[in-house]
């Protein structure tokens, strides 16, 4: 009997203290690094109709962030944390066919704010998966420019952005103390955009919403590398 209640006692110690060891256990502490990239291309070639020919567009864009994590779980499995970060990303856009083709770019530089949570459903204690709920908050600069070698037009405006995404993740871990993460894309997303110019006598001040559902694709992936202790 003693025997029995001896192995019972020290398989209950065994699972408390594997329970702690996890690295997404209540009063873990994770602090990490994330890098993100996303780029595309397309071309647009329409038949011209009678006396009206529609020129072939073709379009180009690469954008890539950089950010730290930090999370603190508030229970196991369950984590509060705050992002921090900055992501630039330009686009073009040009006629090849004209005559005098006409190019279009746009380019701009962010730093963000997110508060976040994330909830972990591990698969063992190695592999799992994550959904994140993030709340970024933005601002930063954009440029467009028209024919940007002749100079012919060009304009400068700041931004303030604010939004939420809801994000599904995966997360390895080679060792307890090491995670490394993906995403890929967003289930849903949305943000709200605010743009500031100035010009000769005042400001315009334009805003843009946008909402995204589904929005994961390759092209559109981030990696992240976390340390838990």
């Amino acid at each position: 009997m003693k025997k029995v209640l001896f192995s019972l006692a020290f398989a209950a110690s065994a699972l408390v203290a594997s329970a702690q060891d996890s690295p997404v256990s209540k009063g873990k502490i994770g602090l990490g690094v994330n890098l993100g990239a996303n780029l595309g291309s397309g071309k647009s070639e329409n038949k011209p109709t009678v006396g009206n020919a529609v020129p072939t567009r073709e379009s180009s864009e690469f954008g890539f962030n950089i950010g730290l994590l930090g999370q603190y779980f508030i229970m196991d499995k369950l984590s509060l944390g705050l992002g921090i970060g900055y992501s630039s990303s330009s686009s073009s856009s040009k006629n090849p066919s004209l005559p005098s083709p006409i190019e279009f770019t746009n380019s701009s530089s962010t730093f963000y704010v997110s508060p976040l949570t994330r909830y972990y459903i591990m698969l063992d204690d190695k592999f799992g998966f994550f959904g994140e709920f993030m709340v970024p908050i933005s601002m930063g600069t954009r440029v467009s420019d028209q024919n940007p070698s002749t100079a012919t037009s060009k304009s400068e405006s700041s931004t303030l952005g604010l939004g939420f995404q809801v994000a599904p993740g995966v997360v390895f871990f080679p060792t307890p103390k090491v995670g490394i993460e993906a995403r890929i894309g967003n289930l849903l997303g949305y943000s709200l955009n605010t743009s500031t110019q100035k010009v000769t006598g005042g400001e315009i001040v334009s805003t843009s919403s946008n909402v995204s559902i589904l929005n994961v694709n390759s092209f559109n992936m981030s990696l992240g590398f976390n340390y838990y202790f």
